[in-house]
């Protein structure tokens, strides 16, 4: 830069000095950021992972109950026939005892009778 002056000069490379700090001062602030935003995704990643080991727990808790139900389902299928053949039986048991009442009148009736 020849036939500049010493004054002139001085202000451009002052300039410069100021733009090199502004320019410094922003990449540090973005480095801070990231900084900042790296140890964000990292605790999200922690915590993703702890959810991911609940999931896989209460999955596991959850097809057990659904075994237990199941068996509890097929339990309850059993007593429900066996209830069935109890009314069936019942039923009987209460024909039967209808008619042995028939009879016993019947007999009642032909001792009255003599």
């Amino acid at each position: 830069m020849p036939g500049m002056a010493s004054p002139e000069l001085s202000r451009r490379v002052n300039r410069v000095d100021e733009d090199l700090t502004a320019i410094s001062e922003t990449v540090l602030d973005i480095k801070e950021t990231v900084d900042q935003h790296t140890e964000t995704l990292a605790a999200h990643g922690r915590t993703l992972a702890e959810h991911g080991r609940t999931l896989a727990e209460h999955g596991s808790e959850l097809a057990m109950i659904k075994e237990t139900v199941d068996r509890h389902t097929e339990i309850l299928v059993a007593h429900g026939q066996t209830l069935a053949e109890h009314g069936g039986e019942l039923a009987a048991i209460r024909d039967t005892q209808a008619q042995h009442g028939e009879v016993l009148a019947e007999i009642l009736r032909r001792l009255d009778a003599r």
